[in-house]
Parts: structure tokens; C-alpha cells; sequence
């Protein structure tokens, strides 16, 4: 059975002014459909820049991955094209960030954000949508989803940015 997901001896380094420094240095796990991985170490060990690298949001430069391979359902991200990969991010494989509230843009009610996702990757209708991010803010149980959805990040608390 092929994994969903298979880091293999995954290697990111960093320029800086002092010269290169290792910030992965041979990262490997497997995740299978349906399963859960936790990722833990310390502060600066590496847990966000493996995540970032994963997903192909790694700010180059001064990041880049350097070595090893990063395959989705059998096939390797990093030979993939920037298209090709923007249409499995958010679609197929999502992340989400530890401080979820940060993430979110300011300006947009909740909801719309949420809602964005479907439009852009599912193909769904503005309508539609909108009753999905609804069904989802539900489901963490945000009370009133429907009329939540309309506000915006600084409304929610952290608890709830989170799980929105």
C-alpha cells in the first residue's frame, strides 16, 4: 500500500550573512491515509521549516531544500512544478499553523476565508461555499456558525481562531 505521505532524508539549509546553516538536517517519516503524526522538539529544532518545506511554502531565499524527498501519494513534490503544486496545496494536503489567528487575514470575515478554500479549489459556487465554511464552524462547535461567520478574526478567541 503506498502512504499518503513519505518524507525521505529530507535536508534545508538556510544562507545567512555568517554563511550556511543546516535547519533540517535528514528528516524522515511515513503518514498513512486516516493517521495522525505529532511532531515535537524544541524551539528552533526544525518542526516549522520541515512543515514549510513539506508544504512548499519555505520562503526561498533564504531557504531551500537541499536534499531528500517529499512524495504525496506516491509522487514527489519536489520535482512537481509551482502550478501543479499550488493545486494539491489547500485541495489535497492543507496546514495548519500554530498560531491559527495570525494566519488569518484581518480584514475578511472568517467565514469568507473559509470559504475561499472551496471556491478556489473546489470549484464551488460563492452559495455554496459559504454554507460549507458554515457547516465546518459548526462542527468545531462555534456557537451561532451561521452569524459568526460573518465576523472577523479579533471577534473570535484564540480557542476558536484555532479551530476555525
Amino acid at each position: 500500500m503506498t502512504r499518503l505521505l513519505e518524507v525521505r532524508d529530507l535536508r534545508v539549509e538556510f544562507r545567512t550573512r555568517d554563511g550556511v546553516a543546516e535547519a533540517v538536517g535528514g528528516v524522515s517519516y511515513g503518514l498513512d491515509a486516516g493517521r495522525t503524526l505529532a511532531v515535537l522538539g524544541e524551539s528552533g529544532s526544525g518542526k516549522s521549516v520541515t512543515a514549510q518545506a513539506v508544504m512548499g511554502i519555505l520562503d526561498s531565499p533564504p531557504g531551500r531544500v537541499t536534499g531528500g524527498q517529499v512524495l504525496f501519494r506516491g509522487r514527489d513534490l519536489l520535482t512537481m512544478g509551482a502550478q501543479e503544486r499550488r493545486r494539491i496545496r489547500g485541495a489535497a494536503m492543507a496546514m495548519i499553523f500554530q498560531d491559527a489567528l495570525s494566519a488569518l487575514n484581518p480584514v475578511l470575515p472568517v467565514g469568507a476565508q473559509l470559504a475561499e478554500m472551496y471556491e478556489v479549489h473546489r470549484g464551488m459556487s460563492r452559495k455554496d461555499a459559504r454554507r460549507r465554511a458554515v457547516e465546518l464552524m459548526d462542527r468545531v462547535r462555534i456557537p451561532a456558525a451561521g452569524q459568526r461567520a460573518g465576523d472577523y478574526p479579533h471577534q473570535f478567541s484564540g480557542g476558536c481562531a484555532s479551530a476555525s
